[in-house]
């Protein structure tokens, strides 16, 4: 799950995302990691970013995982939603908003969205997400490459057409039947340059967790 969350951080950087990327250790592995990880993501979160994310890997079976996106075998990606938290509803409609632009742009990437019965840091934010990135029994390649469209596909949900990457969008049909592109708005803010064929001034907290192994923060 390290090299995981390095290609994701890596993926993003790639698209002119701004990442911060943290490697703390919020040991011993009991219920009391997420209160001890919320120091950290409370303090990150103090430099104004646009969202955070929480990367695990699932326990499950190989099948649950594997996919086939545009012809190419990828390890699949689960989103958990936490009931608990104060931002459940809000987070719910982000995780739908993502679920959709990848079920169009990427179908089978999105296995589906989990309601958990934690919060899992969402209550600091409105724009938090955990994903489960495949699980221990499938192939690391496969879920590296997954990481991509997750990169692809959240510079899109949150920037819109106007502020996502080319490298993200030419993934994505923008043309309409009137024959002028359809518009993608963004649900996060940014400034950018005219002349910026990337995001420049983008800041995000990538925080990767493996519950039940170690916590981490990234």
């Amino acid at each position: 799950i390290h090299d995981v969350g390095k290609k994701f951080v890596e993926n993003l950087n790639k698209l002119g995302v701004e990442t911060v990327y943290r490697e703390d250790l919020h040991l011993p592995h009991n219920s009391g990691a997420y209160t001890r990880s919320q120091v950290t993501a409370s303090s990150l979160l103090d430099s104004g970013v646009d969202a955070i994310f929480d990367l695990h890997r699932d326990s499950t079976k190989r099948s649950e995982y594997l996919t086939t996106v545009n012809g190419e075998k990828m390890s699949s990606v689960r989103m958990v939603v936490g009931a608990s938290s104060k931002n459940y509803e809000e987070n719910k409609k982000f995780a739908y908003t993502i679920k959709a632009y990848a079920d169009e742009v990427y179908p089978g990437f999105i296995k589906d969205i989990y309601i958990g019965k934690g919060n899992y840091n969402q209550q600091l934010t409105t724009r938090a997400m955990l994903f489960e990135m495949g699980c221990e029994n499938i192939e690391k390649e496969l879920v590296l490459k997954s990481a991509e469209c997750l990169a692809k596909t959240l510079d899109v949900v949150l920037y819109g057409s106007d502020d996502a990457s080319k490298l993200a969008l030419s993934d994505a049909d923008l043309s309409s039947d009137t024959g002028e592109n359809s518009v993608i708005t963004g649900i996060a803010n940014k400034s950018v340059t005219a002349s910026s064929d990337v995001n420049s001034n983008t800041t995000l907290i990538i925080v990767l967790s493996i519950v039940g192994v170690v916590l981490l923060t990234l």
